[in-house]
């Protein structure tokens, strides 16, 4: 659904920008995993930007949120913007995650800004009764914001932090903790850069832990008309934007 949205909030979160717009209606029901095209208010930035709802209100939500980091002209400008502006925004789209099923235990892997999708499903999981475990790694505790620590530790999820510099948490990369944390009948939900993805995944035992990973990738029409987020799996190949983000992390071919 196309709709143009105002800015109500916004504020730094360590290296993170939080965006909040106001939707014209309320719409839903939204799920963690799903995301939105956003427009980004610069000349460069014709097509609008893909972000995953990092808040929102499950049943009928009148806002949404985003968390992103700087990297390019679209998000310098959407880091830059001011409260009170207007903005075009295509919401929902993709596939969620799926939910565990019963008895299975539930283990979160973030990397840096990639907690986005699963500050949600870690919110929802735990106020749904589960046991949740985080495990969220960054290069220094500025990539760890203590109000989203706290926001989840409030809700119940059991969190474990990583920092590359030493800073907080283990010393090294978060994938690191995985040897200890790994359920043996579970599943495994993760979000982050490419190289932690793939790491986790070949810790997985052959049998036993499903995985479900967010993956990222350039994103233009939203829908899957232009062929341009087109990532290779095991059974050929799927359009990220229709058929994911949220993709089984069995079916994932690297390049």
């Amino acid at each position: 659904m196309l709709l143009t949205g105002r800015v109500e909030a916004k504020k730094r979160l360590g290296p993170y920008h939080y965006l909040r717009v106001r939707l014209p209606q309320a719409i839903g029901p939204l799920e963690a995993g799903h995301f939105a095209l956003l427009e980004a208010p610069a000349p460069e930035a014709i097509l609008l930007r893909p972000f995953s709802l990092f808040d929102f209100e499950e049943d009928q939500s009148p806002w949404i949120a985003f968390l992103f980091q700087r990297a390019g002209k679209g998000t310098e400008a959407l880091a830059s913007v001011e409260v009170g502006r207007q903005l075009r925004v295509i919401v929902p789209l993709g596939t969620p995650f799926p939910l565990p099923h019963g008895g299975e235990e539930v283990l979160l892997l973030a990397g840096g800004v990639g907690i986005a999708p699963l500050f949600p499903l870690a919110r929802r999981l735990s106020r749904g009764g589960l046991s949740v475990r985080l495990l969220w790694g960054a290069k220094s505790p500025d990539g760890l914001p203590y109000p989203l620590l706290r926001s989840l530790r409030r809700w119940g999820v059991e969190v474990a932090v990583a920092t590359e510099d030493g800073g907080l948490g283990h010393r090294g990369l978060v994938t690191e903790l995985l040897q200890d944390q790994l359920p043996s009948r579970g599943v495994l939900y993760l979000c982050g850069p490419e190289g932690m993805i793939r790491e986790a995944l070949s810790a997985l035992p052959p049998k036993g832990v499903r995985s479900f990973v967010s993956l990222e990738e350039r994103m233009a029409c939203g829908v899957g008309a232009c062929l341009g987020c087109v990532v290779k799996t095991r059974d050929g190949y799927r359009l990220l934007c229709s058929e994911g983000p949220v993709l089984p992390g069995e079916v994932l071919q690297w390049r």
